[in-house]
């Protein structure tokens, strides 16, 4: 029996012990994170990067092929061949081994090989501004997802401060309706609001987790990682540039618009290239030339050659004039991206400059609104315990308060973006942005500096219009005249 004991809980510990293991093998570790070590992570683990990181060691390779054309190349040819006929017969050779070394140097190649050479010299330039482009729309990247959890973590709280608030008026509704001062339907209905709230915050804490995983995904990590922003939105960034000053300074500097300008002195390098079919070819050649009856031997032949030597196709069947024509028609094209590239910048800077100056008025407009929301939602709650407001006036306020913090925390979020956007339109990187967060002279309220939502039963503190309309004070009965009085 004892025996039996000790196996059964030997047989328990193993089996806690494992479901401990898997447990731990499938949670999250928590990590609080800066924006600046999120941009840096990318720019590291980020597979687009390193794709474009290949492109550029490409293009190099490219050149080195291009550098190689120009020099010596010295090239060894063997041939075996079986002899038969009487001349060969009657001095006994029935085989023959020859070696062939020839070095050659090209003179003249109709300017195509030192054309190649620029071009090859543009693909490096080329494919380092579109390494160039490509982080710094990672680096976008970062700042958005990165922001998108700071932003659904934002919704989830007001979810969460929802939830209460029904919470609360549901027992208030309930305690009323126990004592026959309300109808049923304003218990069901309040019934209703609290299950549509937890079904809302449920898809908030959903959409939060997604947020991160979106972000660990994008940097390169874990996506089991329970990221932590410990940067706030951007709020004291200084902006003096006028919208025409931002596009023409993104005309300049954008990479993938210096890009495209490189592209078109690659095709008008390679018209000139294509046009080198219609000139002769000049090398500098030496050969030296043996045979024998065995490998590497001079008994029949030894000879030697130093000279130049020229080629030129009097006539290809129209083949040179053809590539021409292709060139002609790919620079073409390469003006036109140039010129479709152009106007994308402009249309992108205009953009993120207009959404950043909505988002600023926007921050300030949807402030007031939180704080008048938040009055409202107040006073209603007031009224209702005093008997003279009804159930309608207390969801409405809820309603009311859950659109006014969502604007304001969605105008954060399109402002510190937009902020961001404006400066990959530019073609600047993130690091302007990373230098301006954590300062001090706001120019507008950071998120934990907001009103907190009231909740039932609760003096929450609200702005200045709260100590206008303290509750002790207040005439229930009163719609309008305190504050009209103040």
């Amino acid at each position: 029996m004892k025996h039996s004991r000790n196996l059964f809980k030997n047989l328990t510990a193993m089996v806690l012990s494992g479901i401990t293991v898997i447990t731990l093998g499938n949670t999250a570790f928590a990590r609080e994170m800066s924006l600046q070590e999120s941009v840096l992570e990318a720019l590291n683990n980020n597979h687009t990067i390193k794709q474009e990181e290949s492109d550029v060691e490409k293009a190099k390779a490219m050149l080195g092929e291009a550098q190689g054309n120009q020099g010596v190349k010295l090239t060894w040819t063997g041939t075996v061949n079986k002899l038969g006929g009487h001349y060969y017969n009657s001095n006994n050779i029935d085989h023959s081994y020859g070696n062939t070394v020839t070095a050659s140097l090209p003179l003249y190649a109709g300017g195509q090989l030192d054309d190649n050479l620029k071009s090859a010299k543009l693909g490096v330039d080329v494919s380092n501004y579109t390494l160039e482009n490509t982080k710094q729309s990672i680096q976008l990247q970062v700042i958005q997802s990165y922001y998108q959890i700071l932003n659904s973590q934002n919704i989830k709280d007001v979810r969460q401060n929802v939830v209460k608030q029904y919470s609360d008026h549901e027992q208030m509704a309930e305690a009323k309706y126990n004592a026959g001062v309300v109808p049923k339907s304003d218990l069901l209905r309040s019934q209703v609001n609290l299950a549509d709230a937890q079904q809302n915050l449920t898809s908030a804490e959903n959409d939060l987790q997604i947020a991160i995983s979106d972000f660990n995904k994008l940097i390169g990590q874990d996506l089991m990682t329970d990221v932590q922003p410990s940067d706030d939105y951007l709020t004291n960034y200084k902006f003096t540039q006028t919208l025409q000053e931002c596009m023409d300074e993104a005309v300049t500097n954008r990479p993938d618009g210096i890009a495209t300008r490189k592209a078109v002195e690659q095709a008008q390098l390679a018209i000139s290239a294509a046009k080198a079919g219609y000139l002769p070819q000049v090398s500098l050649v030496a050969q030296k030339d043996i045979a024998g009856n065995n490998m590497m031997t001079n008994d029949q032949s030894d000879k030697s050659a130093v000279g130049v030597q020229a080629s030129w196709d009097l006539f290809d069947s129209n083949v040179t004039h053809s590539q021409v024509k292709q060139a002609e028609a790919a620079l073409i094209r390469a003006q036109q991206e140039q010129a479709d590239m152009d106007d994308q910048i402009r249309l992108d800077v205009r953009q993120a400059y207009l959404s950043m100056e909505a988002a600023l008025k926007n921050i300030h407009t949807t402030q007031v609104a939180v704080a008048q929301a938040t009055e409202d939602n107040r006073i209603a709650q007031v009224r209702y315990q005093a008997g003279v407001g009804t159930n309608s006036d207390i969801l409405d306020t809820i309603s009311d308060y859950v659109t006014a913090r969502m604007n304001y925390n969605q105008a954060l979020y399109d402002y510190t973006v937009s902020i961001a956007s404006l400066n990959k339109a530019m073609g600047l990187d993130a690091q302007s942005i990373i230098n301006d967060l954590g300062g001090k002279g706001s120019v507008v309220p950071t998120v934990s500096e907001t009103v907190s939502a009231p909740v039932a039963n609760e003096t929450a503190a609200a702005p200045a219009v709260q100590e206008e309309n303290d509750s002790t004070e207040l005439n229930v009965l009163d719609r309008g005249s305190a504050q009209a009085d103040n």
